[in-house]
């Protein structure tokens, strides 16, 4: 009875061990990234997070694994996107949960690797961890945000590979010292030879990093001192509206409040060539609008347009623009005296919809949804695009859309000079939502060396450079306006990541189902021989 007794205890000791670390972990994994606590992120806990993942999984069962990775990816989310609490207990519990599920699987890989994967399985462990990091932005439910290499953003030195190998290049070399403590961990406890190959590998790591470091250094330079074709003076317009207004009098007063800010940037700046309105900015659609015979909101787009057409300058703006029975979240450019009246504006659509709150598989759309959760269903926009003016061109990806890199690739590649990202992160209500945000468009800036401005309805509205710095950063929740000077280069740089795209993602992930298949078929024959 004793003994039985003091197995239980152990057991159990070890169970609620377990438990405690894949925990500590989550903690970990939320502060390193932008918190509650640190709005801009502790980046230096990025390189140990994983340790106590893989600790908690050395030793356990695949069901009891199964079970830690889904507390591990509920509450990692669950303290990194605390700010969803603005769509309700249910939203929440149902997203966090979907975490929960894929890092359950995860856990469940990651515990046959340690197993199974002997001298060698740190090299493993971190393959598979970047490819499930790339995985996890792609299909219906793909989510750039928690990527590890984003909690770098503000080590501008370090992160400047991404212009080769993208932001999983940089996660490769934050998530590598986790696996090389654990292995070290791992042969402590088996009492196995610590052997060289971690050391040749801790020696390489550091190489790498150093490597890493001289190249970014070199490109900063480089950045710095190269000649500028002419500066673009952009006026930022952050209204900080309420998302959830609507209604004819909220349209007018939003408007009034553009209007009125883009006013005092007119009077103070004389040399505006582009005036940036945030997504979705005006509501009320206006092709559609202004077609109509008589109506409040034909007024209000038709006094708009006189708006534009008496100003000496270009304007993007956000709209909910609609054609038919097709309704797009558009950034809309009137060029300046050109296409302003009657309004026949540049549209281009967002084509990377937010899964569940702008789309649905399939296409479905539910009115109880919208109603319930305050969502908006909105259609794809068919073609990423960029707009011309005279003497440069620009692309306006859509909120959302700059936290995957192929939409910024796109425009890059076809030639815009500059990003300028129109956003409206104002429903989450919250600073660190905000910069999360944020630190993924300072990666599309860096893998296209593509200066980029944020006009964003309640923040961060700023510039930021072609290597990435964050410049002049409006107060948020703040009714203001920037003013800033974007360089357009007299030759534009071609980027390894520009050309070929996430080419070191995918080959990881390759060398990783073959690594997985090849170990799986191995252990089966080993039991069917036994």
């Amino acid at each position: 009875m004793k003994v039985w007794l003091i197995k239980n205890l152990n057991f159990n000791f070890s169970k609620l061990l377990s438990i405690a670390l894949v925990l500590f972990a989550a903690l970990l994994f939320g502060l390193a990234n932008p918190n509650i606590i640190n709005a801009t992120g502790f980046s230096f806990l990025a390189f140990i997070y994983f340790v106590p993942v893989f600790i908690a999984i050395f030793n356990n069962s695949y069901k009891f694994n199964y079970i830690l990775g889904f507390i591990y990816g509920f509450f990692s989310y669950a303290i990194y996107g605390y700010w969803l609490k603005t769509y309700g207990v249910f939203v929440k519990i149902f997203l966090f949960s979907c975490y929960g599920f894929f890092w359950g699987c995860l856990f469940i890989i990651l515990n046959f690797v340690i197993t199974h994967f002997k001298k060698y399985s740190y090299i493993v462990l971190l393959f598979v961890i970047l490819s499930f990091e790339y995985l996890k932005t792609k299909g219906f439910f793909g989510f750039g945000y928690g990527i590890t290499g984003y909690t770098q953003w503000q080590n501008l030195s370090l992160i400047q590979i991404a212009d080769v190998f993208g932001v999983f290049g940089v996660s490769a070399i934050v998530i590598f010292p986790s696996c090389l403590i654990f292995e070290f961990y791992k042969r402590y406890k088996n009492h196995s030879c610590i052997g060289k190959d971690l050391f040749i590998s801790t020696i390489l790591w550091i190489i790498i990093l150093i490597l890493s470091f001289i190249y970014g250094k070199t490109k900063i330079s480089k950045i710095q001192n190269c000649k500028i074709q002419e500066n673009v003076s952009v006026a930022l317009i952050q209204n900080n509206e309420d998302p959830f207004g609507n209604g004819f009098e909220h349209y007018r007063n939003s408007i009034q409040k553009l209007i009125t800010l883009t006013n005092y940037a007119l009077e103070n700046h004389n040399d505006i060539d582009i005036v940036v309105w945030p997504e979705t900015a005006v509501v009320p659609s206006f092709n559609h609008y202004y077609a109509e015979e008589n109506s409040n909101r034909k007024m209000m787009i038709t006094a708009l347009v006189n708006y534009f057409q008496s100003k000496n300058c270009n304007f993007v703006i956000g709209n909910a623009f609609s054609t038919g029975s097709k309704n797009y979240n558009s950034a809309l450019f009137f060029k300046n005296k050109q296409n302003i009246e009657p309004p026949r504006p540049e549209v281009y659509s967002k084509t990377k919809l937010v899964p569940f709150s702008e789309y649905l598989p399939f296409g479905v759309k539910s009115k109880f949804l919208e109603n319930k959760f305050n969502f908006h269903f909105w259609d794809k926009g068919e073609n990423v695009l960029v707009f011309e003016d005279n003497t440069f061109s620009f692309g306006t990806p859509i909120c959302f859309e700059d936290t995957f890199d192929y939409v910024c690739r796109k425009m890059n590649r076809l030639g815009a000079d500059i990003f300028v990202n129109v956003i409206n992160d104002s429903w989450g209500k919250s600073l660190v939502c905000q910069n999360q945000h944020l630190v993924m468009g300072v990666f599309r800036a860096v893998e296209n060396k593509t200066p980029s401005v944020r006009c964003a309805s309640t923040g961060q509205t700023c510039y930021v450079s072609a290597y990435g710095k964050v410049e002049n950063l409006i107060e948020p929740f703040a009714e203001s306006y920037g003013y800033y000077k974007v360089p357009v280069y007299e030759v534009k740089e071609t980027t390894v990541f520009s050309v070929i795209g996430n080419f070191f993602s995918v080959l990881i992930l390759i060398i990783c189902l073959i690594l997985l298949l090849n170990k799986s078929i191995f252990v089966i024959m080993n039991k069917v021989g036994k």
